[in-house]
């Protein structure tokens, strides 16, 4: 197979099972560039005939109907070079209900971290199960997910300091801590679950 198209990544999948986004290229031979098949993956997904759990992409079928399927909206700063599309979900990610602990799939959303300012405890590339929030007040020591000003996005350890919110890193060694402003600052969700 030296097709990237999504035909032939469905065929794949179906055939071989779960596999990485490495392991379908190696399948898929030739030089093709690993951007185009994420490209056809991201779009079976968004069809719903795809599913994402982990790293690994498998072929929906009803043997993985008890999965979930949770709306990724792109990545979150955890240090640098954060992406974030409000508006528009990037792919799903099947999401197995015990990760849910109790919650409505409705009320919970999943961001990709980029950089390394949550290590040890969240590594670039992980997905990150968060809990919309509605005007709450985090709980001391909640990782959260906090819009700073107009665009910035930041994963976070949310320290309350009684008078003002503190984000923190827990790579603190390299990271100052953000003091929230009241005004232009918003908490988007809480952490519920580490999905890898």
């Amino acid at each position: 197979m030296s097709n990237a198209n999504p035909e032939n990544i469905l065929i794949l999948l179906q055939k071989n099972g779960p596999k990485t986004l490495t392991e379908i290229k190696k399948i898929l031979g030739g030089d093709l560039p690993k951007p185009t098949i994420l490209y056809h993956l991201k779009r079976l997904q968004e069809q719903g005939r795809v599913v994402r759990d982990g790293f690994k992409y498998s072929f929906f079928t009803n043997q993985n109907l008890s999965l979930i399927k949770i709306p990724c909206y792109g990545m979150a700063q955890a240090g640098v070079n954060a992406r974030f599309s409000e508006d528009q979900i990037e792919y799903y990610v099947a999401v197995p209900p015990l990760f849910l602990h109790g919650y409505n799939p409705r009320d919970l959303f999943v961001m990709e971290v980029a950089g390394d300012s949550m290590e040890p405890t969240l590594h670039e590339h992980n997905l990150v199960l968060f809990k919309y929030y509605r005007d709450q007040i985090p709980t001391d020591n909640d990782i959260v997910l906090c819009k700073i000003g107009n665009a910035e996005l930041k994963i976070k350890r949310f320290k309350n300091m009684k008078e003002y919110g503190l984000l923190c890193s827990d790579n603190y060694k390299k990271y100052l801590p953000i003091i929230m402003n009241e005004d232009s600052d918003k908490i988007l969700g809480k952490m519920i679950s580490l999905i890898n």
